[in-house]
């Protein structure tokens, strides 16, 4: 399991238990590049992408939303990973309402890259060193852990590597921005095999406020009761209007 003290991540660092990890160069520079998210938006080389399953989630107020992370390996040969860890960061856009929290992290519930029965965790802190995403210091650490067993990311191909579930209150309204975040010298998003080699995310290189968009979720208002019941009763008369028409021709 993969345990985090306070102190290590203002650091930006594992905690003991991951004390030992190295990092790891990353592949030959292709012409490959995320879309800029801002003045710190990352470019893209050969190796491990951060993803996400989907770009755009809209759910109503008091629901939740489902998002899984993903990993590709665009390099030409397989890599190893036994453990990881993302930092991310949920800004509210200009206008937005109410609150939208991550209430859960979970495994994928397909294709997950660890498979190893790994344990996942999601622990919050706050970077007093540094500044992310709008000049806020606050960011949540996600990680997964394998324990002895490696698995293995072929070349050209994609993994899950957890899902994350938010839950929006009953007041929320507006459109929340997820993104992935990397901080300072020292990474705080890679993934690392059982040999200690940690290799960041080829689009989130350990740069000082270096963060790329993953993905928006819009929260809508319910529909109100009222709107509802005349939806129905439209297609009641519309369904009624209809029934003599058909009784008409018939008797012809």
């Amino acid at each position: 399991m993969l345990s985090f003290s306070r102190e290590a991540c203002v650091r930006c660092q594992p905690s003991a238990d991951a004390a030992g990890w190295r990092r790891a160069s990353v592949a030959a520079v292709l012409g490959l590049i995320v879309a800029a998210c801002g003045p710190g938006a990352a470019t893209a080389r050969a190796g491990l992408l951060l993803l996400s399953s989907t770009n755009t989630v809209e759910i109503e107020q008091g629901s939740s939303a489902l998002i899984d992370l993903a990993v590709s390996n665009t390099g030409t040969d397989a890599t190893f990973v036994n453990n990881f860890l993302v930092g991310v960061q949920l800004v509210a856009d200009p206008g937005a309402t109410g609150t939208l929290s991550l209430a859960s992290v979970s495994a994928p519930a397909s294709n997950s890259l660890l498979t190893d029965s790994p344990t996942f965790d999601a622990i919050a802190t706050t970077l007093s060193e540094t500044t992310t995403v709008g000049g806020a210091d606050y960011i949540q650490l996600l990680g997964a852990n394998n324990s002895n067993f490696d698995d293995t990311l072929n070349a050209s191909s994609i993994a899950n590597l957890l899902r994350l579930t938010f839950s929006a209150s009953g007041d929320a309204l507006g459109t929340w921005t997820l993104y992935g975040v990397n901080q300072g010298s020292s990474s705080v998003s890679f993934t690392a095999d059982t040999s200690n080699q940690q290799t960041d995310f080829t689009n989130l290189p350990a740069t000082d406020d270096t963060y790329i968009a993953l993905a928006t979720i819009t929260v809508t208002a319910v529909p109100e009761p009222r709107t509802t019941v005349l939806a129905g009763l439209a297609a009641a008369i519309g369904i009624a209007a209809a029934s003599p028409l058909r009784h008409r021709r018939r008797r012809r």
